[in-house]
């Protein structure tokens, strides 16, 4: 969240059962699953299955050991 908000987006916290944060900027919208140690086929499926608008993106963030920044998958 605090990488979103360092570059303008407001935070939407959500319920963590497909997405876990939605950040919003004025014409845009990411919406983001964020996972820990690897990103599964049934995570890619989950978000695949969602349709969003045009100004919207889906995306898989995935925390690996040892290393600080996220892996960020687009979907």
């Amino acid at each position: 969240m605090k990488d979103l908000s360092r570059i303008g987006y407001k935070i939407v916290p959500s319920d963590n059962s497909t997405f876990c944060i939605c950040g919003v900027r004025k014409n845009e919208l990411r919406m983001i699953r964020v996972v820990v140690d690897e990103i599964t086929n049934e995570d890619v499926k989950l978000i695949e299955g969602i349709q969003t608008p045009e100004v919207c993106s889906r995306e898989i963030w995935c925390k690996l050991e040892g290393i600080r920044d996220f892996v960020i998958k687009e979907v």
